[in-house]
């Protein structure tokens, strides 16, 4: 069995670097420090298959994006993007990446952004969150929203239809084993 741990880079953006007291070429160094502390623990395990996951968090609490607009994101997530883009050149110049991931948002959020372009062929990775609803919508419920495991299915099927290099199936936000079965007998189909 194969290691994949992820960046600890979940909340190192400039909002709670700022909190920190760190400036951008703070954030920068740590976000390097933690590509490095992962790829010193890979290399201590003893495992046959090694992996590291590059973890770009959301600006303060994840469903709330009621502020913010594409331009908005891309400013504020532009260094931490650099950083592990960076780290993504590195690790293409010495030995290609095994695959580059998608999570955390339902696949109807994501087929807007599939237009056919090369870099499709990179995702191998696919954690779909179950529900449709709006960040704004998630961000008051009292429970995760376990969505419409149907909708779910056809919709993974359409992104998966875009993505045909995907070989990493699971679920993420509101789905639980369930979804990950269903999406694992459907999702490829």
């Amino acid at each position: 069995m194969g290691l994949l741990l992820e960046t600890p880079t979940w909340r190192a953006n400039a909002d709670w670097g700022r909190e920190l007291g760190y400036d951008a070429q703070a954030l920068d160094r740590v976000n390097r420090l933690a590509v490095e502390l992962i790829r010193a623990a890979l290399a201590a395990a003893d495992v046959p298959e090694r992996r590291i996951s590059g973890c770009i968090g959301p600006r303060g609490d994840g469903y709330v994006a009621a502020r913010t607009v594409a331009d908005a994101a891309t400013e504020y997530h532009v260094t931490q993007i650099r950083t592990l883009a960076d780290a993504i050149r590195a690790v293409d110049d010495g030995a290609p990446a095994d695959f580059y991931g998608l999570n955390c948002a339902h696949p109807t959020h994501v087929l807007a952004a599939l237009d056919g372009g090369s870099w499709q062929q990179r995702l191998t990775f696919f954690r779909p969150n179950a529900s449709t609803l709006s960040h704004a919508e998630l961000d008051v419920m009292e429970e995760l929203d376990a969505g419409d495991v149907p909708v779910l299915v056809g919709s993974t099927r359409k992104v998966l239809a875009g993505l045909s290099a995907v070989a990493v199936l699971g679920g993420c936000c509101g789905t639980d084993s369930r979804h990950v079965a269903v999406l694992w007998r459907n999702g490829s189909s």
